[in-house]
């Protein structure tokens, strides 16, 4: 493995950290938000904090701007507000497996559009570690209630969200700066929410910032998970693609429960602990072709530059 994609992978660890850590603002503020009030003010804010780290101006190409306008509408405003409108009308528990299909929806994109190859028990292991996140979700009461559009619209999130994946790896590769881009991003997403207010609730009552828990838990929102999140994932989706990084979303929920244990302590249940083995050797076998390929070119003795031995 080189160094380039070492790093490649452990900032994709550290988004999901991250992400996966969310769960406990969000938990607070969508007691005093609506879903919808939250994502605008939440990367609005975001917007603002990313050009304060870096004001100059950015200058693209309008056939780039166009592809920051689709990221923008799939990533921020078409999955978070589908999944937002899905929670409202179905279960979070059948919300939160069907979005979870999109490293799959996204290998599929990338086969289809990028003609990129995968490895070998690619589909198996992600089944693998769907059926552990299944498991996890649903906690062992299997009170599956189909709602189709509540569902349907979960799935369009996922989509969203490959689409997305698709999408970053050209926006990157044109040398643009991760923060600036990521702001464009920001900026269009926010954009791209304002027919919502039609649909969703939205009046926002900004007296709760008095409250410093919600302003501290806002400032994780935005600054850490928004900012550091977005700009550390596009960092790995540019690096290892979007397929093998999109890998890391199925480890959310895994870490979701194990810091709900350790911080707001709730109970891990075994059926936890199988859930989670699942997910990991799920994603061994997404990559056991690659690390068995890696291992032949160390033997060989054929090292890219700066390789880790």
């Amino acid at each position: 493995m080189s160094v380039k994609k070492g790093k490649g992978h452990a900032t994709a660890l550290i988004t999901i950290l991250i992400w996966g850590s969310t769960f406990i603002a969000l938990k607070y503020l969508l007691g005093k938000f609506q879903p919808l009030e939250l994502l605008m003010t939440r990367f609005t804010v975001s917007f603002l904090l990313l050009w304060m780290l870096e004001p100059k101006r950015m200058k693209s190409t309008w056939k780039d701007e166009r592809l920051f306008f689709l990221a923008g509408l799939s990533g921020i405003a078409g999955y978070y507000t589908l999944e937002a409108l899905a929670l409202e009308i179905s279960q979070s528990s059948n919300v939160g497996v069907l979005v979870s299909i999109s490293p799959l929806m996204t290998a599929l994109l990338a086969r289809l559009i990028l003609k990129e190859r995968l490895p070998k028990g690619f589909f198996i292991g992600c089944i693998i570690s769907f059926i552990g996140l299944a498991l996890m979700t649903y906690n062992g009461k299997m009170n599956l209630k189909i709602n189709p559009k509540g569902d349907l619209l979960a799935v369009g999130a996922a989509l969203s969200w490959a689409v997305y994946s698709i999408i970053t790896p050209k926006i990157f590769s044109k040398g643009y700066s991760l923060i600036s881009a990521t702001r464009r991003i920001f900026m269009y997403g926010v954009l791209c929410m304002l027919p919502f207010i039609g649909i969703m609730k939205f009046q926002p009552d900004f007296s709760v910032l008095k409250d410093w828990r919600v302003t501290l838990c806002l400032f994780y929102l935005a600054g850490i998970s928004s900012c550091g999140g977005f700009i550390s994932w596009n960092f790995a989706v540019k690096t290892l693609g979007p397929v093998t990084t999109n890998l890391y979303i199925y480890l959310i929920p895994m870490i979701a429960v194990f810091l709900g244990a350790a911080i707001l302590r709730e109970k891990v249940t075994l059926l936890a602990i199988f859930s989670s083995l699942l997910i990991l050797f799920g994603l061994l076998i997404t990559q056991w072709d690659t690390l068995k390929n890696a291992r032949k070119r160390k033997k060989k003795g054929k090292f890219e530059d700066g390789a880790i031995l």
